[in-house]
């Protein structure tokens, strides 16, 4: 069948093929062109400006003075050989002007807008362009301050909106300093300056860390023989008081010089100042980093190529030029490629990181107060953990001191524990007890009565002599003791130099037992006594001394009466 025959097929594919590659060859023309068409010309000695993360340039001049407006997204991070530009509505034909951001707060529009002011071929002075419609328009009603002016810079004040137009000239006028407002559209205020006094090609930045405006070299007007200004000293307008003054540097202070690029952080903290030329044919590839707080400059690596007349921006704390011109009578035009220099790692790089946050950025801030009440904290919790242990060291020593000072109170009452009595019983087998257990009656009733006497063996010997009162018989007993020296005797027996003779009493202590032997009679003196002493039941309470000998009266009465009208002697322990 002729319609399945391979001639007819074949055709078919090669029309699908033909189609395929047609749309691809269609997407890659259509897509070139547009690519190309959002690349900016080189130029020179254009307006610049920042807002909202984005990078703006319009004018300048190649050949020709260009009336080309392209902006630079600095939100996202790109490549320095492929960067997202972006080709906007073309502005005013002109060269050596300014532009000023102007905040949606102050008249600017909906989302703000741009304040482009003078500049070679610049008719009207001022024109604006809206963001948000993006589309310009012609302030034609606006008196201007100048029929003429370039060479002049422009900075913006977030809080008020007003626009500070510094330096520049144009036609034997020199501007010293006019201010614009946005909001009533209208010049507020103009200080024109003489030819010695007058100031072009002037870098100016407004810093947000001071709320003041900062501006650097430039040269005298006009610049016929351009030279750049023998100072290096930075000069700061304030604009609540309405005063210059200067502000002294130190460190790597950047030389004199003009028709260099001057641009600001956004927090106000850094400032950056990039190539330019001192005057003639020498030019500057030289970058300075100015630390505001500490008034001190630092030189940067130097880039490859020198640079003058460019645009520039400071975003991310990352510095991005583009444009100017270098070489001969400064009119060799650069290429459309912007560069860029990390202030952080302080080095020229092939690409702009969005993401990259400085060492004093708000995230580093707030780290920095972060780090600052956990290192207090820290310090305060080590400060009250001293002090709870220095209080438990006082306190364990007040502890020892009090247990220290029960046992001295302890020992002072136990004392006589060194003082031993040695008692021995009726079959002559004997023991030493200390004296503080003398009261504890730690003897049974057998053992007790199986004791005939002791005698005190102490390192104080005076102890037994001194024969103190038994506390335990009151004053009415009339108990007088002997004397130390007197000695008593059994009759018919020898003399014991150890045991008078004593009577056995009848007490709550003690009680009557058999006649037992001197315990402590040696050889000889070995007879037997009457009526010696045996303890038994309940002693005194501590605290008794030694033990107490009652010995007989004048008159020896053996009746019981006698015997309890006496007093008695603690019975030795256990």
């Amino acid at each position: 069948m002729p319609s399945h025959s391979p001639s007819q097929k074949r055709p078919l594919g090669h029309r699908l093929a033909f189609l395929l590659s047609s749309t691809l060859a269609l997407s890659t023309i259509i897509s070139t062109p547009c690519a190309h068409a959002q690349a900016p010309v080189g130029s020179r000695r254009m307006g610049y400006a920042m807002m909202d993360d984005v990078f703006y340039i319009q004018g300048g001049f190649d050949t020709v003075t260009s009336s080309q407006f392209v902006s630079l997204d600095l939100s996202s991070s790109w490549s320095t050989s492929s960067p997202p530009w972006k080709k906007l509505q073309d502005g005013q034909a002109t060269t050596h002007l300014a532009i000023a951001p102007i905040s949606s707060a102050s008249n600017g529009g909906a989302k703000g807008s741009l304040l482009s002011i003078g500049g070679m071929g610049a008719n009207p002075f001022f024109s604006s362009y809206d963001v948000s419609t993006e589309s310009w328009q012609m302030l034609t009603t606006v008196k201007a301050p100048y029929t003429y002016l370039e060479g002049h810079s422009a900075v913006s004040d977030p809080h008020t909106g007003l626009v500070y137009i510094v330096g520049g000239y144009g036609n034997s006028t020199y501007n010293l300093l006019s201010v614009y407002d946005p909001k009533s559209k209208a010049l507020v205020s103009q200080a024109s300056a003489t030819a010695a006094t007058s100031l072009t090609d002037i870098g100016a930045v407004w810093l947000n860390s001071r709320n003041t405006i900062l501006t650097f070299g430039g040269t005298r007007a006009t610049p016929a023989t351009p030279q750049g200004l023998g100072s290096a000293e930075l000069n700061e307008y304030d604009p609540s008081s309405k005063t210059w003054s200067t502000m002294s540097t130190s460190g790597d202070v950047p030389p004199a010089r003009l028709d260099h690029c001057m641009v600001a952080s956004e927090d106000g903290s850094k400032v950056v100042v990039f190539g330019g030329t001192p005057g003639g044919d020498d030019f500057f590839n030289t970058i300075y980093i100015l630390d505001v707080k500490s008034g001190k400059w630092k030189q940067g690596e130097s880039a490859v190529v020198s640079r003058t007349r460019m645009a520039c921006a400071l975003h991310s704390f990352q510095f991005i030029a583009w444009g100017g011109s270098s070489g001969g009578s400064r009119t060799t035009m650069l290429n459309n490629l912007p560069v860029v220099y990390n202030l952080n790692s302080n080095k020229w790089t092939d690409s702009y990181n969005a993401s990259e946050k400085g060492k004093d950025s708000s995230v580093a801030i707030i780290i920095g107060v972060v780090v600052a009440i956990v290192v207090i904290l820290v310090a305060v919790g080590l400060v009250l953990m001293k002090r709870r242990q220095k209080k438990r060291a006082q306190e364990a020593s007040n502890s020892d001191a009090m247990t220290a000072a029960a046992i001295s109170s302890r020992e002072n009452v136990l004392h006589e524990s060194n003082i031993k009595v040695a008692v021995e019983n009726h079959n002559g087998y004997g023991n030493d007890y200390p004296m503080n257990q003398m009261g504890h009656g730690g003897l049974g009733t057998e053992k007790q009565q199986g004791y005939g006497a002791a005698k005190i063996q102490t390192p104080q010997a005076a102890y037994h002599s001194q024969m103190e009162p038994n506390p335990f018989v009151s004053p009415a007993d009339d108990f007088v003791p002997p004397p130390p020296s007197v000695h008593y005797q059994t009759p018919g027996s020898p003399q014991s130099p150890y045991v008078p003779n004593y009577s056995t009493k009848s007490s709550p202590y003690y009680s009557t037992s058999s006649t037992r032997s001197d315990p402590f009679q040696q050889g000889l003196y070995s007879p037997a006594y009457s009526q010696t002493t045996t303890y038994y039941g309940q002693s005194p309470a501590p605290g008794a001394r030694s033990p107490q000998a009652i010995p007989e009266s004048a008159t020896h009465d053996d009746s019981q009466s006698d015997r309890t009208s006496k007093g008695y002697v603690p019975p030795p322990p256990m």
